[in-house]
């Protein structure tokens, strides 16, 4: 099954067939993440062959209405402010394009521009963690002409905020309620 997520697509496996067009919860980083499906066959040979991660469940509306109307907002709000803190640091030439939250809003990703191979992200990293309380992940954005292995969308060092750091600004909205309960069910299938 193919999901598409705001700035990105992955693969996914589950045991029933899923409509095109769905919400769904799926296996995040360290989490739940929410995207729609934008394919849904049957797995093949090849595909038994690789490790995917699971759909969890199917979305309620409730949840698919959240990741459609309330969360895009935070997040052009979060690209705007992350542009903010990389300038007030010099940045140098790093351009914030977009920023993506994962479903269960512990993760952050910012999109990112830059002719430098490979910026440092440490000097702004402790300020957004303060921000936003999560996990915050900064990706390069390659362009549509961009011939790269990786296609539009890639990762660039990986780089996290210790989480004991204390926060000092209220964290954002947490998704509906009734995403709790698929967050435990991960957590346990991962140490089954």
């Amino acid at each position: 099954v193919l999901v598409q997520f705001r700035h990105r697509i992955a693969s996914f496996t589950h045991d029933v067939l899923l409509q095109h067009g769905e919400h769904v919860i799926v296996e995040g980083d360290r989490g739940v993440d929410l995207g729609k499906v934008i394919e849904a066959r049957p797995m093949g040979p090849a595909d038994l062959r690789r490790n995917f991660a699971l759909i969890v469940r199917i979305a309620t509306v409730e949840e698919a209405s959240h990741w459609e109307h309330t969360i895009p907002s935070l997040e052009q709000q979060a690209a705007v402010d992350c542009q903010e803190i990389l300038n007030k640091h010099g940045g140098g030439d790093m351009r914030v394009v977009q920023a993506e939250y994962q479903f269960d809003m512990n993760k952050l990703t910012f999109y990112f521009t830059s002719k430098e191979s490979h910026p440092n992200f440490s000097t702004v990293l402790a300020e957004c963690f303060s921000r936003w309380h999560c996990r915050i992940w900064f990706a390069r954005y390659h362009s549509k002409d961009d011939k790269s292995r990786e296609g539009k969308w890639a990762q660039s060092r990986r780089q996290t905020v210790p989480e004991a750091m204390t926060p000092s600004t209220p964290p954002p909205p947490k998704p509906p309620s009734s995403l709790s309960s698929s967050c435990s069910s991960i957590t346990s299938l991962g140490k089954q």
